[in-house]
């Protein structure tokens, strides 16, 4: 299914750019329902056990912590390109992990061997090629019979005008379908698993899930 993004306005633009800033990204996805859809995605699908080493690639602001029991004390690790959101993370969550500002262009793994790897809402922010690099960086951060989780936005043929509407208009304009995003997957994991979950968020948005192995 083809969808064409209608060209962003200065609205629009303009709040992509303020949605930079720390405490206005924690709002938006606090309103907006993204919150809730993080937390299912964090609880039943990155399904953290106790000591496992956590990646966490586009991290944004740290808040995975905050949907993690305490009592598992995972080894934490967050990378994002926003500066901003890591000393944020730093700031509030220094004590319970390590953060690193890094392009995926341009990172270098700090560490590696990790139980799991996710990427939350990030592949819908790069194209074809960054998104590779980023599921190649993730299958290298992680110990034999580990996993990468994936969460984007995705387009579906059951979408109504106003979820198109505002799907168009997001920060990230490289939604794809389920069947695209399978196929990055299948450029490094030969398991992939596929799950399409909609109304998680206070507005009409589907995300798709994908646990690669």
């Amino acid at each position: 299914m083809e969808v064409v993004a209608n060209k962003p306005s200065h609205i629009t633009t303009g709040i992509r750019k303020v949605l930079e800033l720390s405490f206005v990204y924690n709002f938006w996805q606090l309103i907006t329902g993204a919150e809730n859809a993080k937390n299912t995605v964090i609880r039943e699908f990155v399904a953290a056990f106790p000591k496992a080493k956590v990646l966490d690639i586009g991290c944004g602001t740290g808040v995975m912590l905050d949907h993690m029991d305490e009592k598992l004390t995972v080894d934490y690790v967050g990378y994002d390109i926003n500066k901003e959101y890591i000393d944020f993370a730093k700031n509030k969550y220094g004590n319970k992990g390590r953060f690193y500002c890094s392009s995926i262009n341009e990172t270098v793994l700090h560490e590696k061997d990790f139980d799991i790897a996710s990427a939350i809402a990030i592949l819908h922010h790069l194209d074809n090629h960054e998104s590779e690099k980023l599921i190649e960086l993730g299958k290298k951060s992680l110990k034999p019979g580990g996993y990468l989780i994936l969460s984007e936005p995705v387009w579906t043929k059951e979408q109504g005008k106003l979820e198109k509407a505002l799907m168009a208009r997001d920060r990230g304009q490289n939604i794809r379908t389920k069947e695209e995003y399978i196929a990055l997957a299948k450029t490094q994991f030969e398991n992939v698993e596929c799950t399409i979950i909609p109304g998680l968020m206070t507005i009409p948005w589907t995300i798709c899930v994908l646990k690669c192995s």
